[in-house]
């Protein structure tokens, strides 16, 4: 069967990384135009059939922001989790840029060598689809050098950074259940009663203590089930030890043995009615 699993999961994964190449390249590609934009911009103009005005400053200027902008935020992105130092981050923004910038002045002269002694028509044809081929090849090889720069900032990152300390584990200190003193005898104790038919087991009930002994207790359980019908019962009044509950309870007239960590409070409930106390000691219980 696990023959089977381990050519499927890896088809499965090939395919999810296949998909997530996908889905992320046409957000490089948009990435690079805008990094190349000052470059591209230009280009696009210059290959229009209508001839365009030559940009102003304040326009050159807005699109020299809008490709720092996203330099910075593919340097903050590639930093991975965290906030990144400004001065890492400068070093990123100018790294991703530089890769950006030199791949889009490359393209041109690239286009230009491909294009040589080729006939395209008449020269202004020839010049149009030269620039419109830059501008395209410029912004698509913009967007490939970012997301290289991308890849080769965190895997540096990754490399250079400390190894981090192993985590120390945590030691929670676990405390028995213990009471500050002994049960004594004729008090009324909740407490963990290991159960006749598996003493593996224990029910948290309410019991009365007979007797106090080095390592455990011996008690007799109380419960809320009527047992009127049962000779080994008798009925328990709640004056003394249950002042809220309002439920009648019966005793059971069978003593169990409960280790002191069983206790679960460090104080009795209350005393045993003394009329109860009464009928336990003439039943030798």
């Amino acid at each position: 069967m696990s023959g089977h699993y381990g050519p499927g999961v890896g088809r499965a994964g090939g395919g999810g990384c296949g998909c997530a190449v996908l889905l992320l390249f046409p957000g490089w590609f948009v990435a690079g135009y805008l990094l190349a934009l000052p470059a591209v911009l230009p280009w696009v103009m210059a290959a229009s059939s209508t001839p365009q005005p030559p940009l102003q400053a304040s326009q050159r200027a807005v699109l020299w922001a809008i490709s720092v902008f996203t330099a910075l935020l593919l340097g903050w992105m590639a930093g991975g989790r965290g906030r990144p130092r400004p001065v890492a981050l400068l070093v990123r923004a100018a790294l991703i840029g530089a890769a950006a910038a030199g791949a889009a002045l490359a393209a041109p002269a690239v286009v230009r060598a491909g294009l040589a002694g080729r006939s395209l028509g008449d020269p202004a044809t020839q010049a149009a689809g030269e620039h419109v081929l830059a501008a395209t090849l410029g912004t698509a090889a913009s967007a490939v050098a970012t997301a290289v720069c991308y890849y080769v900032v965190r895997w540096w990152g990754r490399r250079s950074a400390a190894p981090a300390a192993p985590a120390r584990p945590v030691h929670i200190p676990v405390r028995p259940r213990t009471t500050v003193r002994r049960p004594a005898p004729g008090e009324v104790w909740l407490a963990e009663i290991p159960l006749r038919e598996d003493r593996s087991q224990a029910l948290r009930h309410y019991c009365v203590v007979l007797e106090s002994h080095a390592s455990h207790a011996s008690v007799l359980q109380i419960t809320s089930q009527s047992k009127d019908h049962r000779d080994d019962f008798v009925k328990m009044p709640n004056d003394g030890w249950d002042l809220v509950s309002g439920k009648d309870h019966w005793l059971e007239l069978r003593r169990r043995d409960v280790p002191y960590r069983q206790f679960l409070k460090n104080t009795p409930q209350g005393l045993c009615p003394s009329d109860t106390w009464q009928e336990i000691v003439r039943a030798g219980a």
